[in-house]
C-alpha cells in the first residue's frame, strides 16, 4: 500500500477484501426501494503541491499569491468587497468565485486561523513550512467550515534532523524590464 496517495481535501476509496468468518447471529432488515445515499462532497478545488509551493516565484513570499492558481481566484480589490473598511490587508484575503472576500474560510493543519477582520488570514505562514494548500469553492460540507469558500493549508511535517532556508530578495531598477510607454532606450 505504500503507492497510495491522498492530497488535502481529497476523498479516495480503497477497495479492501474482508473474508467472513462464523455465523452469529442473523438479522433481517427490508425496505422499501431507496437508492442509496451519496456521500461523496460537493466541493471541488484545485491543490497547490509542495513543488508548486517551492518552485513558483513569489513578490514577498506571500503563499496567497499562489492561491490565484485556482480557476476563477482573484485580489481582493474594492470592486469585489461591499464592505471595504472591514476587509483586512488585500495581500492577506482572495476571492474565490461566486464569493465575497470575507465569505472565504483559512485552516492550517484543520484549525481555523481565520483573523477578526472580515475574509483576513490571521497567520503569515512560511513557504518554506508549507507542504501543500487546496483551494476549496462552493458546496462546502458541514465538517469543512461555515464558509462559503475555504484554503486549506497542510504544513510539512518534522524529522529528525535540522532544517533551514536562506533567501534574499534582489530589487534593482537595472534589471527591471522597460515599460510599454517608457520612451528611454
Amino acid at each position: 500500500m505504500s503507492d497510495l496517495q491522498i492530497e488535502v481535501g481529497q476523498a479516495a476509496a480503497l477497495d479492501i477484501t474482508l473474508h467472513l468468518g462464523e455465523t452469529r447471529t442473523v438479522v433481517t432488515v427490508s425496505s422499501a426501494d431507496t437508492e442509496a445515499l451519496d456521500t461523496t462532497p460537493m466541493s471541488f478545488g484545485t491543490v497547490v503541491d509542495s513543488a508548486q509551493v517551492q518552485g513558483l516565484p513569489l513578490n514577498g513570499r506571500n503563499f496567497l499569491q499562489l492561491a490565484l492558481l485556482a480557476g476563477g481566484a482573484g485580489d481582493v480589490s474594492p470592486a469585489s468587497s461591499v464592505y471595504v473598511p472591514n476587509v483586512g490587508p488585500s495581500n492577506r484575503a482572495i476571492v474565490l468565485p461566486g464569493t465575497l472576500p470575507y465569505s472565504v474560510g483559512y485552516f492550517l493543519d484543520g484549525v481555523p486561523i481565520r483573523g477578526l477582520r472580515d475574509g483576513e488570514l490571521a497567520l503569515s505562514v512560511s513557504i518554506a513550512a508549507i507542504d501543500q494548500f487546496k483551494v476549496q469553492e462552493s458546496f462546502l460540507m458541514p465538517d469543512q467550515g461555515l464558509n462559503a469558500a475555504a484554503v486549506n493549508i497542510v504544513t510539512k511535517s518534522g524529522g529528525n534532523q535540522f532544517h533551514g532556508e536562506a533567501f534574499e530578495f534582489l530589487r534593482n531598477d537595472e534589471l527591471d524590464a522597460r515599460g510599454f510607454f517608457c520612451t528611454w532606450a
